[in-house]
């Protein structure tokens, strides 16, 4: 995780260092996952080629710590509506937010914390 470039994608899914975090198990509270969420803060909420954000992927895979970091992140940026705007978005091929795929995959304890997160 410490030699990963921030800004560079890559070949193919055009994953970001967090999507790559996720993939390779990163514990999120980790000082350069933090250190990235600091100096990089947008690309927790950018796609990769198929419209899955770095939240989208950590509900398939069940990685709740991660997703809990995201959403936490998304809320201390000071908006209510970048972690709802997280929460909503849509990823291109199925048009699934995160929730989606957390229950798609069987991921239930993340549903369930995403609607904890869900504003009503």
């Amino acid at each position: 995780m410490d030699n990963l470039d921030p800004l560079k994608k890559t070949f193919g899914q055009e994953n970001n260092a967090f999507h790559v975090a996720i993939l390779g198990e990163a514990n999120p509270k980790d000082l350069p996952v933090q250190k990235l969420l600091l100096s990089h803060s947008l690309l927790a909420f950018q796609p990769n080629k198929k419209g899955d954000t770095p939240l989208h992927l950590a509900a398939k895979l069940g990685n709740e710590s991660f997703a809990v970091v995201l959403i936490d992140h998304a809320k201390t940026l000071g908006h209510d509506s970048d972690y709802r705007n997280l929460l909503r978005k849509v990823n291109y091929e199925k048009e699934n937010t995160a929730l989606h795929e957390a229950v798609i995959n069987g991921q239930f304890e993340i549903a369930k914390r995403f609607v904890g997160f869900l504003p009503f």
